[in-house]
């Protein structure tokens, strides 16, 4: 029950910095509320790294066939959202050496599963590198790494949530 009062305290504290957004999360409140809910599978984390010359590191992804920023489902012991998101970004990269920009995510969104059809919640943090590292990819997961600088990230709101919380 430990995370579940932690995703809604962490999501309560995000919809105070982003009201505009109470809406579309409120059903994650409830989600994180009730004991049946199955944690691990309405609940994911990634991590954009941004690297010293503008850039967020993405992998390729062998389940979904895509290009996506390191990250997973909850894992039992995880004692945060933060910490499963650097969790999943030393298994998938080797990358330990990550400073988290802030506490709360720089992103919390509504997604639908591909694999099981049902909706779920994502929270997106920010870390920043000093320099570029160099990844060992979890090749069971992941196939490939690029860094993608910054002003040609596809997600207009993730650039700009980047640009505020790593002081760019």
């Amino acid at each position: 029950m430990a995370m579940a009062q932690h995703i809604h305290d962490t999501l309560t504290a995000y919809l105070a910095r982003h009201p505009e957004e109470a809406t579309e999360l409120a059903p994650a409140l409830a989600l994180a509320a009730d004991p049946a809910t199955e944690l691990a599978e309405r609940f994911t984390v990634s991590t954009a790294v941004r690297g010293p010359a503008d850039e967020v590191l993405y992998l390729r992804h062998r389940a979904q066939e895509a290009w996506l920023l390191p990250g997973g489902h909850l894992d039992p012991a995880d004692p945060s959202l933060l910490a499963a998101a650097e969790r999943e970004l030393a298994e998938e990269t080797g990358i330990d050496t990550a400073v988290p920009a802030a506490a709360l995510p720089v992103e919390f969104f509504r997604y639908t599963s591909r694999f099981s059809g049902r909706t779920a919640y994502h929270a997106r943090f920010a870390h920043t590198v000093a320099t570029r590292p160099d990844c060992r990819l979890q090749e069971s997961e992941v196939t490939a790494a690029r860094w993608v600088p910054l002003a040609e990230l596809p997600d207009p709101r993730l650039r700009e949530r980047l640009r505020g919380a790593c002081g760019g």
